[in-house]
């Protein structure tokens, strides 16, 4: 992708699944990537000296700033925030009125408030760079999915923010926008143990335009593209990527 080598991006929750072929995908196209997770990501293929990994509990003000700290210190700038960070294969299906507060505040701590501490986080530093956001919310959160009520509400929440900060930002030549998947076949989802894994991918393909399972990969053009120089008048903005289930 054009406008992405030298960049310094910083990928949560990059240990596995869409993160990792997130960070490894940026890696390919020539950029530096800080790749975060509750315990430091194994390099693996990548480059040692185009890679960092840290230790990164997104709902940890603490360990965020000190995240953001370490990508500064090792290669002296930020140029792109990937919010990909989220629970979603260890939660339960179950009716809103099943939800408990306390299952409902753990999913809006990751997958809301995580986002917002890594932007604040990172927003001085991506002012310098004029630099970009790229939080990753769901398909969900524009068709809705019974039962994970606290779930589409929290990435419905990732919509709404990155339209707000946006207005912030824009200012600031900041760019803010959002990819929202489908269901996504990722490390956490194959290895959830669910018993009704194949009737969900059944469904997922027959709701789609291009009836077939959806990877991790087809995941990362679209946030190659908005972190990239080639989508310099883009902000505010959601690319839903489902394989043709939610039509614009």
């Amino acid at each position: 992708m054009p406008g992405l080598d030298g960049k310094v991006i910083l990928i949560t929750g990059a240990g596995q699944g869409i993160g990792r072929s997130i960070a490894e995908h940026l890696a390919q196209a020539g950029a530096r990537v800080v790749l975060g997770d509750l315990a430091p990501p194994a390099l693996g293929t990548l480059p040692p000296d185009r890679a960092l990994a840290v230790a990164m509990d997104v709902t940890h003000e603490a360990m965020v700033k000190a995240a953001v700290a370490a990508t500064l210190e090792r290669f002296g700038r930020l140029d792109g925030l990937v919010n990909n960070a989220g629970l979603y294969s260890g939660i339960l299906h179950r009716g809103f009125e099943q939800i408990g507060a306390e299952e409902w505040m753990r999913v809006m701590a990751v997958n809301t408030l995580g986002v917002h501490l890594c932007c604040c986080a990172a927003a001085p530093a991506l002012r310098e760079s004029r630099g970009a956001i790229v939080n990753i919310s769901s398909a969900v959160a524009f068709k809705g999915s019974a039962g994970l009520a606290h779930y589409a509400a929290s990435k419905g929440a990732v919509v709404t923010y990155t339209r707000t900060i946006a207005k912030e930002l824009g200012v600031d030549g900041v760019r803010v926008n959002s990819v929202a998947p489908g269901f996504t076949l990722s490390d956490g989802i194959l290895g959830s143990g669910r018993n009704d894994l194949e009737a969900r991918k059944a469904a997922a393909q027959a709701s789609r335009c291009l009836p077939r399972d959806q990877a991790p990969e087809d995941v990362v053009g679209a946030v190659a593209f908005l972190l990239s120089d080639a989508a310099a008048a883009m902000t505010g903005q959601t690319l839903v990527v489902d394989g043709g289930v939610v039509l614009h």
